[in-house]
């Protein structure tokens, strides 16, 4: 299968160059700006309509994939046929080439429509750009890049806000009072208006609940694999160049040194004396730290607020009666989702 690197799994030059191009202009294109807010709905919803359920299908088998990463001498003890049924090849191979075609049709539209002197989106962006670097012998960019790029924003983003939303429906179904407190926060701040950027500093306890849902539903066990280009001393152990690390996120968001008593669901730890809402600065890794930390977190959290906002004024969330909810998270390998099959009633605010 030909391998469409994108952000998460390139390395070196070719990582730096992406991600400062993808950085720079989808910095330029609105991300954490409320212009952004209307072409988040627009975009979502077309793309999603033709993605479906695809990205999904690809995540759910991503981790049997991660197999190899981590154990790279099962290729040598695996016939081949067995190493791809266990890390299911097959599926993988048919999605990606899905996905493929619907990225490479965009590219070909914008490629018969582009007008340098007005760029619509990223890939007018993209193709712009890379018509500038042809001469440039350090440039990495190319329509196979376009697409691995252009996967990486939709798969990180899709699934992941997905259930980031719905493990926040589950915790407002588990503990009433919270929910009661969000809906009188978001009721007296914005009425019936829709959330926009400037009212997160107006909403401190939203902000809280939304950090307190990632760091509780540990949605990622482990960060995205690092590896080790020099040897490194770390707690007194050595770590051999080319190592590959698992950062273990899960353990540090349920760690009493970086949060007081870690199995309790409180958005209040993240509200200080005034009531306002203070970040955590340490132990919280949804979307990883340093040079590689997740670009699009701006634009998550931007999502999350508008969505949950929107819900809590219009909807209200609880258990049915005579039903309990487990609000442990389904365990896959290096992914928690919540317990879908479960039932909650939802009920139209009057």
């Amino acid at each position: 299968m030909e391998k469409y690197l994108g952000l998460v799994f390139s390395n070196g030059q070719q990582w730096n160059n992406i991600r400062r191009f993808t950085l720079r202009h989808l910095r330029d294109l609105g991300m954490g700006k409320s212009k952004m807010v209307s072409a988040i709905q627009y975009e979502a919803t077309e793309l999603i309509m033709e993605f479906d359920d695809l990205i999904i299908k690809i995540q759910d088998s991503l981790s049997m994939l991660m197999l190899i990463d981590f154990f790279p001498w099962l290729k040598t003890i695996l016939p081949e046929p067995v190493l791809h049924y266990l890390t299911n090849r097959k599926l993988q191979v048919n999605s990606a080439n899905v996905l493929k075609k619907i990225i490479q049709d965009r590219i070909d539209e914008h490629v018969e429509t582009l007008d340098v002197n007005n760029p619509r989106d990223f890939f007018d962006d993209y193709l712009i750009e890379m018509e500038k670097q042809k001469s440039n012998p350090e440039s990495t960019m190319s329509i196979r890049d376009l697409i691995g790029t252009t996967a990486d924003l939709f798969g990180a983003g899709y699934v992941t806000t997905a259930t980031a939303i719905n493990f926040s429906i589950f915790y407002m179904c588990k503990f009433p009072h919270v929910q009661k407190r969000l809906r009188k926060e978001v009721d007296e701040v914005l009425g019936n208006n829709q959330a926009i950027l400037d009212d997160k500093a107006k909403l401190p306890y939203t902000e809280a609940f939304i950090t307190e849902s990632l760091r509780f539903a540990n949605q990622t066990q482990f960060s995205i694999p690092r590896t080790v280009t020099n040897d490194t001393k770390l707690g007194g152990y050595t770590i051999p160049k080319d190592s590959i690390i698992l950062p273990t996120v899960e353990e540090m968001h349920s760690d009493s040194k970086y949060f007081d008593s870690p199995k309790e669901f409180r958005p209040e730890r993240f509200l200080n004396d005034d009531g306002k809402f203070e970040p955590p600065k340490i132990g919280f890794l949804p979307f990883g730290t340093g040079r590689r930390q997740c670009i699009g977190e701006s634009l998550s959290r931007m999502e999350l607020l508008i969505f949950l906002t929107t819900l809590v004024q219009h909807l209200e969330f609880s258990v049915p009666k005579g039903e309990t909810l487990d609000i442990t998270a389904r365990d896959f390998v290096f992914f928690n989702a919540p317990r879908l099959e479960q039932n909650i009633l939802i009920t139209e605010r009057s």
